[in-house]
């Protein structure tokens, strides 16, 4: 990755600052980046200012919605991730630890470098099928059943005879979602038994997730950004939803 992220463009804003450090930033892994304290200070600094400026309109920075309540941050990041980083609906947090194609700092930085569903090669290219009008097209009462399934396996309370006839359906699910609901991060397949739902996970978001599809957007930012600041971001992003692994590391 660091072979990459030497070929990365830079001519960004974000590249501003002592050329050594950025040098240094993009001469170190990840890992070696967060178990430097000094070094890590310079890049969550870095990074802190590149997430302000491109990230906010999507993931905003405390997700509550308030948007108007949040100065000095760029309107071009915030209305989907909020300034605390929750993210909105539609739009993930990016402080928990639930990350649909792995929370590594390596793997955040590929995502970085890549995005979600772009022309890059190497971006991340999985989405939720459409069961209503989709190749396997499922019945208006088989997707409430499924929703019931879904409901199952995330420990909530689920009609029992819809979670029974939803089963030999649930194997449509099972690639990406693995059997047990938990999430294939391969192919980005979310996790459905923890709380964390990019959509919503009442019956009626479940429900639209399954008839519809979801296919969210991140784009690109090796042509963007410059090598030290993504390198940065991905080591800010990974502290921040990794706290207690940045505390032993500091």
């Amino acid at each position: 990755m660091a072979g990459a992220l030497s070929a990365a463009a830079c001519s960004s804003q974000d590249g501003a600052g002592p050329t050594s450090d950025a040098a240094r930033l993009t001469a170190e892994s990840p890992q070696a980046i967060l178990a430097s304290p000094e070094l890590k200070q310079v890049a969550m600094a870095r990074a802190e200012t590149a997430f302000k400026r491109h990230c906010v309109i999507c993931h905003n920075d405390n997700a509550q919605g308030r948007v108007g309540d949040h100065r000095g941050v760029s309107d071009r990041c915030r209305s989907c991730h909020e300034v605390g980083r929750h993210g909105r609906p539609g739009t993930p947090s990016l402080v928990d630890s639930e990350w649909l194609w792995g929370g590594e700092a390596e793997q955040i930085e590929r995502t970085l470098l890549h995005g979600i569903r772009t022309d890059e090669p190497g971006a991340h290219s999985g989405e939720m099928p459409a069961f209503k009008t989709g190749t396997t097209m499922l019945k208006e009462n088989e997707i409430h059943d499924l929703v019931e399934y879904v409901v199952q396996l995330s420990g909530r309370e689920a009609e029992p005879q819809a979670v029974q006839r939803a089963a030999h359906n649930w194997t449509h699910c099972v690639a990406c979602h693995g059997q047990d609901g938990r999430g294939v991060t391969s192919v980005g397949g979310s996790d459905l038994t923890d709380p964390e739902w990019i959509y919503g996970s009442d019956r009626a978001a479940i429900f639209t997730s399954i008839a519809e599809g979801r296919a969210g957007h991140c784009p690109a930012w090796q042509d963007r950004l410059d090598a030290a600041t993504i390198r940065s971001l991905a080591v800010y992003l990974y502290s921040k939803s990794h706290p207690s692994a940045g505390a032993n590391q500091e």
